[in-house]
């Protein structure tokens, strides 16, 4: 029988990793995020108009305890869940503490329970009616390049470009032609241009940040800073990013984030190429 007679029950001591991974989704504040639990894990999704979207995957494995009994679909007030999350598990002793979620089904709070030696602390927060996230069609898609970062290059990046203007072009080629710029060894280069002039960023397959690189073919593609600034947030989480552009020029970013579990999880970002480009 599951705990309490819910239908969904999970406990974790990873608590750290779960604050972070909900964290780097957490656009704004009030936001609501689509929530989807099954035998699998517990997905979360947030999106920006039809041009961004989040996800946060949180597999079984992360628990030492998951039982689910059926699929459940809600939406969930992301800003109320976290603020759950670091008030009852209060940062100073959050690795001594065991997380318990449970979910009894339609019409119930979604129960955020902290468990500290015999003490326990509860709160919940009542779930809402949302409609499926947006299908970005990516699983269908072709991915023409793929490149693996460490993620300080290129949150260092983004820093530095987002001074220069509103649109960002990335750029990526196999390594050895020489059309992209200087370098001959580029693989990625990131632009960004504005009144003030145009600013370039270029990392190549030798240097420490670039871990590894599948690059088949040249593209150029110009993104809304705008849509790109959430990630930051996510890449100051994360040791590692994967970047993805598939033919229509959707920019398809995995960011690997690893606390105090041994288990790696990642947080997925889906970014639309600008209208223009």
């Amino acid at each position: 029988m599951m705990a309490s007679q819910s239908s969904f029950f999970a406990k974790t001591d990873n608590t750290n990793t779960i604050v972070a991974m909900l964290s780097s989704i957490h656009l704004r504040r009030d936001i609501e995020a689509y929530c989807l639990i099954d035998a699998h894990g517990i997905r979360f999704t947030v999106e920006k108009g039809r041009c961004m979207q989040s996800n946060v995957y949180m597999k079984k494995e992360l628990f030492t305890r998951f039982e689910c009994d059926r699929r459940h679909e809600f939406g969930i007030n992301l800003s109320l869940l976290l603020d759950c999350l670091k008030v009852l598990g209060h940062a100073d002793a959050a690795d001594m503490v065991s997380l318990q979620l449970s979910y009894a089904g339609e019409g119930r709070p979604f129960l955020v329970q902290m468990v500290e030696g015999s003490v326990v602390s509860s709160s919940g927060v009542q779930p809402t009616m949302v409609k499926e996230p947006t299908d970005f069609c990516w699983s269908n898609s072709s991915s023409r390049n793929m490149i693996i970062l460490r993620s300080l290059a290129l949150r260092e990046a983004f820093a530095e470009l987002s001074l220069w203007g509103e649109q960002l072009e990335i750029c990526m080629q196999p390594v050895g032609n020489a059309a992209m710029g200087s370098s001959a060894m580029a693989a990625l280069k990131l632009k960004a241009t504005g009144e003030q002039g145009s600013c370039e960023v270029e990392l190549n397959t030798a240097c420490e940040a670039v871990k590894s690189a599948d690059l088949r073919q040249e593209t150029h593609h110009s993104y809304r800073f705008s849509l790109l600034q959430p990630l930051v947030k996510a890449l100051a989480l994360s040791e590692t990013v994967c970047l993805k552009v598939n033919e229509l020029g959707m920019l398809h970013m995995q960011l690997m984030i690893q606390k105090e579990s041994a288990i790696s999880t990642f947080v997925e970002f889906l970014v639309c190429a600008d209208v223009e480009d």
